[in-house]
């Protein structure tokens, strides 16, 4: 469900919602995907899927006619597998808008 006072505050029509709702039922769509992938077997197939949750977030941002900023998005460290640090990466004072990566990170990491 989309806030509805900030669809109001953006402006946004009845395109823009479905669309909204279309990416969100996209990453929902990729989250399960990437839940069932092998992160040992797999990382080449994982690491694609982060790139495409990425550009997900951006389209969301230009959709809410936001400026499309990564240090802004959060799917990424809610992504199955990943072993960032979860609260760190939520709170903006912890990241100053960047990104808080676990270097054993199957998604972000080094391996």
């Amino acid at each position: 469900m989309l806030n509805p006072n900030l669809v109001k505050q953006q402006g946004l029509n009845k395109d823009d919602v479905a669309e909204l709702e279309q990416l969100h039922e996209a990453k929902n769509q990729l989250f399960e995907i990437m839940s069932v992938l092998d992160p040992d077997m797999d990382i080449d197939v994982l690491k694609t899927y982060v790139l495409l949750l990425e550009s997900l977030e951006f389209n969301m941002q230009r959709v809410w006619k936001f400026d499309q900023d990564r240090s802004f998005h959060n799917w990424w460290y809610q992504a199955p597998h990943c072993e960032c640090p979860k609260m760190d990466n939520a709170d903006p004072l912890m990241g100053y808008g960047g990104r808080i990566i676990n270097g054993n990170c199957p998604l972000h990491g080094n391996k």
